[in-house]
Parts: structure tokens; sequence; C-alpha cells
């Protein structure tokens, strides 16, 4: 994973988001779509594609994700898109972008 986070730094830093100085810690690998990666004492999240499960071109691929987390966010019941990092040449899979991070995952009740 730290292949992915050397990319996401740079571009932080390229881009001169103001998160750039943040401490960055991958999650674990759980998935073939995407990356999470936190950005320690921010409360932001970098999700991170992998690549397109509809088979879509990185900047369409970006476009849909960003259109469904918008979508979504409405209901409460997805993380609240805060912004995208277009692409660019320092971070090839580029379209990494931030969603709030919510906290912990909810508990499974017995039933």
């Amino acid at each position: 994973m730290s292949d992915r986070l050397d990319p996401l730094r740079r571009a932080l830093r390229a881009a001169a988001h103001p998160l750039a100085g943040c401490s960055l810690q991958a999650w674990p690998d759980k998935g073939l779509a995407h990356d999470h990666v936190r950005l320690i004492g921010s409360g932001w999240l970098a999700r991170i594609p992998k690549q397109s499960q509809m088979g879509l071109a990185a900047d369409r691929n970006l476009a849909y994700q960003r259109a469904c987390f918008e979508r979504a966010a409405v209901g409460g019941h997805a993380p609240v898109l805060l912004g995208c990092c277009h692409l660019q040449p320092i971070c090839r899979a580029g379209h990494c972008w931030w969603q709030k991070s919510r906290g912990v995952r909810p508990a499974c009740r017995a039933t």
C-alpha cells in the first residue's frame, strides 16, 4: 500500500492542499475496487480507485463515483464528498478523492 501512499502524498503537496502535511494511514485492503487512506487528525478519508468495475476510463469513473456519492449523501447514509483530486501524472490512479470519515463501523445487532 505504500506505493499508493507516496503518489497521494505527492499529489496533495503539488496541489498545495491544506491537508498535505497530514500523516497518511492505509486501512486494511479488503477489496478490488478502491483503497482507503486516513488523513490522520483531519477527519478526512481518501478513497483511491484501483479500477473501474464498469470498465470506465479513469476520468469517467471519477465522475460516476462523484455523482453516486453526491446523490447518496443527501439521505445521510453515505459519507459526505468533500472534494476531488482530478487526474494528474503524479497520481496515476489519479482521481484520489476525499470523504468525511464518520468514525466507527456500525455494530451488527444479533437477531
